[in-house]
């Protein structure tokens, strides 16, 4: 939020609109994309100015080429036109969340539970919201009512448990992220919670078997191979977790991290090229990865090459200004 399960979310709540109102929504289709897309229904609704799905869809498409400001007024024309249907509403909040408009995501989830209090999807939107803007409580609150109307809901129940985890009450928020696995035994981001939270809690052997259930859902899934990988570094299991941090930049060539930490892992035995080449892919990849160049500037100093070494050092604290540790190298080198 900024997690996994937004998307997963959104798209609940997109298909639950159409499969719980349908007799309002039966022409409903998703928001389509592109710029000639953009062309097509502006011209559609010169020719029918008053169909709330057109501008449905030209917000969806308008979103999805980062026209925020155009988004916004295309679906606020929409719920205009037709203000029971939770999807324009859906997406509305999550331009506004995108757009960085936080306070508007949130008052556009209330005005959708106050037109429709029932709606689960809706209710577990603004639950979502209230969570990312760390107003638990309300959450909890929202949380709720969900739950009176569907107690086993595994959305609610991992909401639920992010919010136990945000409170340091790791007991139940297991509890609440086994739940929802019971629930739905697909539930990936709630198997990968479970996960993390019994690594950080030293239980080794579950957190292996719920790594292996979430990627027994999705072999390939980078958040849930990062942790694994982190899983195994952490306990000086290096050739596991290189090997996970390889297959993670097989599926994706620019996931920074992955290079990062198999660079800091090659510096632990002193093997100062490959380091300082895992390094150097990481900034190139992400050019505002501070630690990385402080790191390959580690990696250039080891190698005697101290020029390098500076300015990399420098160019650290350019995006990290408060890294002690490059201000430290600077000084000893006689640099700051």
């Amino acid at each position: 939020m900024k997690y996994s399960s937004l998307i997963i979310i959104i798209l609940i709540a997109l298909v639950a609109c159409k499969n719980n109102n349908k007799s309002q929504n039966d022409n409903l289709t998703m928001p389509v994309t592109g710029i000639k897309a953009i062309d097509d229904l502006q011209a559609k609704i010169s020719m029918n100015p008053n169909n709330p799905e057109l501008y449905f869809e030209l917000g969806g498409a308008y979103y999805q080429n980062g026209g925020f400001d155009e988004a916004v007024l295309s679906l606020q024309k929409a719920i205009a036109l037709d203000s029971t249907n939770p999807a324009y509403f859906s997406l509305l909040g999550d331009t506004y969340l995108d757009y960085d408009k936080s306070f508007k995501a949130l008052e556009t989830m209330q005005r959708a539970v106050g037109v429709l209090p029932d709606h689960i999807p809706t209710l577990l939107q603004l639950a979502e919201f209230e969570y990312i803007l760390k107003q638990y409580d309300q959450s909890t609150r929202t949380i709720a009512k969900v739950l009176e109307r569907d107690p086993l809901n595994p959305e609610a129940l991992f909401l639920l448990g992010l919010i136990y985890k945000e409170q340091g009450e790791i007991d139940k928020a297991m509890a609440s992220f086994q739940t929802a696995t019971e629930q739905d035994p697909d539930y990936l981001d709630a198997y990968l919670e479970l996960a993390i939270l019994s690594d950080k809690t030293k239980k080794d052997d579950l957190a292996i078997q719920y790594f292996e259930n979430a990627l027994r859902i999705d072999s390939n899934n980078i958040q849930v191979l990062y942790a694994k990988a982190m899983f195994h570094q952490n306990r000086i299991q290096d050739n596991a977790a290189i090997s996970y941090y390889r297959k993670i930049n097989l599926l994706d060539k620019e996931y920074a991290p992955a290079f990062f930490n198999q660079g800091t892992i090659y510096l632990e035995y002193d093997s100062l090229d490959k380091a300082y080449d895992l390094f150097n892919i990481a900034v190139n990849v992400e050019p505002t990865y501070g630690l990385a160049y402080f790191y390959r500037g580690l990696a250039a100093e080891k190698k005697g090459e101290i020029d390098k070494a500076i300015k990399d050092y420098q160019q650290s604290l350019a995006f990290e200004p408060d890294l002690k540790k490059a201000k430290d190298r600077l000084i000893d080198l006689g640099a700051e």
